[in-house]
């Protein structure tokens, strides 16, 4: 019998541990835009990618907004390279 294995879940198959890339965050999204305030980048969290990592952002880092103008008026925020392109770092 096959086993299926989902995004996000882990299998040991001969001594081996696999782990398995999901697609999307666990994050819950308050808001479309996300600023953090550790890196100052903000992320458009309608076009997420994995490559976002938008679960690594610690929460006390985490800054919701509703446009990307009010995220770049709060701080001085550079686009993700991911999910908004147009990075300058």
């Amino acid at each position: 019998m096959r086993r299926r294995i989902l995004p996000g879940v882990c299998c040991q198959q001969n001594q081996i541990l696999w782990f398995f890339h999901r697609r999307r965050s666990t994050v819950t999204k308050l808001k479309r835009f996300l600023g953090n305030s550790n890196t100052l980048e903000v992320h458009d969290t309608a076009n997420e990618k994995s490559s976002c990592q938008l679960d690594e952002i610690k929460v006390e880092h985490r800054h919701w907004y509703d446009t990307i103008g009010q995220a770049k008026a709060d701080k001085d925020y550079d686009n993700c390279a991911w999910c908004l392109g147009s990075s300058t770092r």
